[in-house]
């Protein structure tokens, strides 16, 4: 299961008991509240005007902007996170990304199978030189980018993989290009609320709903 199809289902239960109120409804000026009865545990409010969509709860802050009305351009279907990304104006500490040790690792774990691929091409040996060296640089790999005993971070990881030699030839010229990160639980989480309270929103005023009314 990926990490946003996770989280998705842990918004599911977060917000099983969730109800909507209609703070504010002129326009494009909006408020919506959406939380459990007695708790503000992952509650979460959702205030609109021209141009921007903000996003403020237990589970952070998140302000974007867009279109006019950024109902519309959200949507109630699917989430887009890296589109949407672009968009983000301002949040909370724990932001829109963070260094991922899992996709460091598989980051490298690609080169590596990528470089070992071409070794036939890239030293012209013998099957048996060829499998001498990919035990090798598989070991080096292993050693020097894979080994996590120490705890790392986006700076430490890119510092070895700029270090990283084997023999004269191999080395990781590009990885300063690597994106080491993924999206924070709590962005993800923050939009599948977005995308949801928009759709409870619409089916609460269809046809009508009269402000301050809890549904």
């Amino acid at each position: 299961m990926t990490e946003p199809r996770r989280i998705q289902e842990r918004f599911t239960e977060d917000t099983a008991a969730h109800e909507l109120t209609i703070i504010r409804e002129e326009g494009l000026y909006r408020h919506l509240r959406l939380q459990r009865p007695g708790t503000g545990a992952c509650s979460f409010d959702i205030i609109t005007w021209p141009g921007y969509l903000a996003f403020v709860g237990d589970m952070g802050d998140y302000v974007f902007s867009r279109t006019d009305d950024m109902f519309g351009f959200f949507g109630a279907d699917g989430i887009n996170p890296d589109y949407w990304r672009e968009k983000v104006q301002a949040a909370c500490d724990d932001g829109v990304s963070e260094f991922s040790e899992d996709v460091y690792r598989e980051r490298v774990e690609e080169w590596r199978d990528e470089v070992i691929a071409g070794f036939a091409d890239e030293y012209e040996t013998t099957d048996e030189d060829n499998a001498g060296k990919r035990d090798e640089f598989t070991s080096a790999v292993e050693d020097e980018l894979l080994d996590m005993s120490d705890s790392i971070s986006e700076e430490s990881a890119h510092a070895r993989l700029n270090d990283f030699r084997f023999g004269d030839r191999i080395e990781c010229g590009d990885s300063w290009e690597w994106d080491l990160r993924r999206f924070t639980r709590r962005y993800i989480w923050a939009l599948y609320a977005i995308t949801w309270a928009i759709g409870e929103y619409r089916k609460a005023i269809a046809p009508t709903a009269t402000v301050g009314d809890v549904l």
